[in-house]
């Protein structure tokens, strides 16, 4: 989370890396998950693998069936085995 912080705060909002074409910040491109971008493909991987886990747009049994659901499952059958 660090490193995250500190690449928004040096590369993700700086002047250099600002779409003129686009007219959008690398941060706003990369929370779009643009595959257009030359750089930062390390930070739109790490914002695809966070919305597969939380499932933000899941609607149904999908929606209830995410990362955090399964995640205490496993705890809990965790817990009870020890």
């Amino acid at each position: 989370i660090v490193d995250t912080l500190r690449w928004r705060r040096s590369s993700g909002h700086s002047f250099g890396d600002y779409s003129d074409v686009a007219k959008e910040s690398l941060v706003h491109r990369v929370c779009k998950e643009d595959k257009s971008l030359a750089s930062s493909g390390l930070q739109v991987n790490l914002v695809e693998n966070i919305n597969k886990y939380l499932k933000l747009e899941a609607e149904g049994l999908e929606g209830f069936f995410t990362g955090q659901i399964l995640c205490i499952v496993a705890l809990i059958c965790w817990y009870l085995m020890v």
